[in-house]
């Protein structure tokens, strides 16, 4: 089974890939465009983890065990000081 791209209304979380960093306030979320398309601003430079949802709860995010079971879906991002990174994320699906 093919893997889908995150389309539009996607909601992508960018989360610090090291569990001990993963805060609220060092977490960043945002809705994909019409395109498919997300900027986030004013992320620290750090490693992280994105994820795609269709659909996903707020707190899910900081669950450790919900997370795991997306861990083969994650995309790691290294960003940079005033970098421009991008990446493409797999779609990961609402749960039936």
């Amino acid at each position: 089974m093919a893997r889908r791209q995150a389309g539009p209304d996607a909601t992508v979380v960018l989360l610090a890939a090291d569990p001990g960093g993963r805060f609220p306030e060092t977490t960043r979320t945002g809705q994909t465009n019409a395109a498919g398309y997300l900027k986030l601003t004013g992320v620290p430079p750090g490693d992280y983890l994105a994820f795609a949802w269709e659909t996903v709860e707020e707190d899910e995010c900081f669950d450790l065990g919900y997370l795991k079971t997306f861990d083969s879906q994650a995309v790691r991002v290294g960003i940079q000081p005033k970098g421009r990174e991008k990446a493409q994320l797999p779609l990961i699906p609402a749960a039936k």
